[in-house]
């Protein structure tokens, strides 16, 4: 989420237990991983996620960044739109409560 209020490229990244991977795939159903991306409810950053996150799969995300090139340029604007979604005061707060807002649909969709 830093990256994205100051704009700089990223690439998100996690890697847990593998049981807590295994809980959570089970639990979560959530699109994304990335706080930037639940936000814009698209892939604004690439996500590598456990056994994906390999250094050949986070080069290969991460090299076209450091240009100045077309997928760089995506991100950014995607970063603005972010910005612009949270507004200027209370980012933390409002990011905070899409966050909840997704779960909370989710929890709904299990009990339905």
């Amino acid at each position: 989420m830093e990256s994205a209020l100051v704009g700089c490229p990223a690439v998100i990244t996690y890697i847990v237990s593998p049981l807590t991977y295994w809980i959570a795939i089970r639990m979560v159903t959530i699109k994304f991983a990335g706080i930037a991306n639940i936000i814009a409810n698209r892939y604004v950053c690439p996500e590598v996620i456990q056994f994906e996150a390999t250094p050949e799969a986070l080069a290969r995300e991460l090299l076209p960044l450091i240009p100045d090139s077309p997928e760089r340029k995506t991100m950014l604007d995607g970063y603005a739109e972010i910005r612009t979604l949270l507004g200027d005061g209370g980012a933390a707060r409002r990011a905070a409560q899409v966050v909840l807002d997704e779960l909370g649909k989710q929890k709904e969709s299990q009990l339905t």
